[in-house]
């Protein structure tokens, strides 16, 4: 067994522009994946069943609001962008029962790393872009007095998933689509789906580039609905 990575997505009501990450958190995601993982292994997992497997959790948001405990910056037009947005996706700003403060979401992330034997020396921690959610989970861990290289990630082993798609495709991540059967489930700007999202994105864009698939099988391909829960307990 080979190494565990993570792949990590934010949610936010705030943009990163000022060159501060201290905007207010919705939503956080992640998946751990082993490094040696090939095509076959995750076609054999349906799109939808690792969104369930994924690590998942919504913020409170009223205490990061101005005097809240957690208090961080809500952008005006963020706002209006996410009351534009299709209604699975605009509830995530619906308070529920499940909202986590910000020190208690950090903890059960770093308890799911932990138990999926990840460690901060070792494993690899992915994000679109280096600007934005990897600094957003530096500032939110040091929020709550954790050091984030130190508990979470060594800054040697940031990657970039855009690099790894541009390396092998030449394509960005918003250009280099899935097969159909994966794009009819996948809601953009869910967390959850997001992180899985980028791992199919990363294991086809390497089996492309070695010659394992084409681009023509790539786009004919059907589900496999015979999975092996084997595989995904291993994801």
């Amino acid at each position: 067994m080979g190494k565990k990575h993570c792949i990590l997505d934010f949610e936010t009501l705030g943009v990163a522009d000022d060159g501060m990450s201290n905007q207010a958190v919705v939503s956080l995601a992640a998946i751990v994946f082993d490094e040696d993982i090939g095509l076959e292994q995750l076609k054999q997992v349906p799109f939808l069943t690792l969104v369930d497997k994924a690590f998942y959790v919504k913020f409170a948001l009223g205490s990061q609001k101005p005097g809240g405990k957690f208090e961080r910056k809500f952008d005006p037009d963020t706002i209006e962008w996410w009351k534009a947005q299709a209604p699975e996706v605009k509830k995530e700003l619906l308070p529920s029962k499940d909202d986590e403060q910000i020190n208690v979401a950090i903890q059960k992330f770093k308890t799911y790393l932990q138990e999926k034997g990840c460690n901060p020396k070792d494993t690899k921690m992915y994000a679109v872009g280096q600007h934005f959610d990897l600094p957003l989970a530096q500032s939110l861990t040091h929020s709550c007095g954790i050091d984030f290289h130190d508990k979470f990630c060594k800054f040697w082993n940031f990657r970039d998933v855009r690099t790894v798609l541009d390396e092998h495709v030449g394509m960005s991540n918003s250009s280099f689509k899935l097969p159909p059967h994966i794009e009819k489930d996948f809601i953009k700007h869910r967390a959850e789906h997001d992180v899985v999202y980028t791992l199919y994105q990363m294991v086809y864009a390497r089996a492309l580039s070695s010659g394992e698939i084409t681009v023509q099988e790539m786009y004919k391909e059907r589900l496999n609905v015979n999975y092996d829960k084997d595989v995904c307990n291993g994801v």
